[in-house]
C-alpha cells in the first residue's frame, strides 16, 4: 500500500505529522530523541481510515499536566489538518522501564516500529 498523501499537497500525512510534533515541542523548550510510528501504519497493513500511532521520545520527564498540553496542542494540530491519531511522550528513561511490561503501550509500540 502506498503511504496517505496529505490532500491536496504532495506533502505525505507522516511528514506534516512530524513536522508539526518537531514544532511544538521546540516552541516549549523541549529536546525530542525520536518519533516512533507504530501500529497497522508501521506495519503496512493499514486501511485508509486506519489512525497514525506515534510514540514521542524526549529527552525527559514531565509533569502529567505539562504532557497533557503538549499532547493536545499537538493533537488539535494533527486534527485540523485531518490526521487521526493516537499520541504518546514519553521519556527515554520510561521508554527503558516500559518496554518490557506488556501493562504499557511501549512494549506494544517497540514490536514493530519505524523512526521517522
Amino acid at each position: 500500500m502506498m503511504p496517505k498523501l496529505y490532500p491536496g499537497t504532495k506533502i505525505l500525512m507522516k511528514d506534516l505529522a512530524v513536522k508539526i510534533i518537531k514544532a511544538e515541542l521546540e516552541k516549549r523548550g523541549i529536546h525530542l530523541e525520536k518519533i516512533i510510528l507504530f501500529g497497522s501504519r508501521a506495519r503496512g497493513d493499514f486501511k485508509p481510515d486506519s489512525d497514525w500511532d506515534f510514540l514521542v521520545v524526549v529527552d525527559r520527564e514531565m509533569d502529567p499536566r505539562q504532557r497533557r498540553e503538549i499532547i493536545g496542542e499537538i493533537k488539535i494540530k494533527l486534527a485540523e489538518q485531518r490526521i487521526p491519531n493516537d499520541l504518546f511522550i514519553k521519556s527515554i528513561s520510561q521508554v527503558e522501564a516500559q518496554k518490557k511490561d506488556v501493562g504499557w503501550i511501549t512494549y506494544y509500540a517497540l514490536k514493530y516500529w519505524v523512526e521517522l
